[in-house]
């Protein structure tokens, strides 16, 4: 089967592309907070983790709809998984996660 691609990245805005070192050097306060408290701060030029949560979810919605009693695999980076599992799944060691009943755990 083809693999289907969603693109569902954060944006991070005038972080994008710099270095811890650059990042510190050029915004020290803003990427200090941000390291500190990700979920508060604002990224100049980037996504809220509100936006971010809710392209996540519309992403994931759309997965499990056009894939209807498949097993499939969802590859994707650390936030997007964060996400999938702090709003999904209860807290345990994951290793597999059902849809079943119109429910993810």
């Amino acid at each position: 089967k083809k693999p289907i691609h969603f693109s569902v990245q954060r944006a991070f805005g005038v972080f994008e592309g710099l270095t811890y070192q650059e990042n510190m050097k050029k915004y020290p306060k803003l990427y200090s907070n941000w390291l500190n408290n990700p979920s508060s701060t604002a990224i100049s030029g980037g996504d809220s983790l509100y936006d971010f949560r809710k392209r996540v979810k519309k992403a994931l919605k759309k997965i499990i709809s056009l894939n209807k009693n498949k097993t499939i695999a969802l590859v994707t980076h650390g936030g997007p998984i964060r996400i999938i599992i702090s709003e999904n799944v209860p807290p345990a060691s994951v290793n597999i996660i059902e849809y079943k009943g119109g429910k993810l755990g």
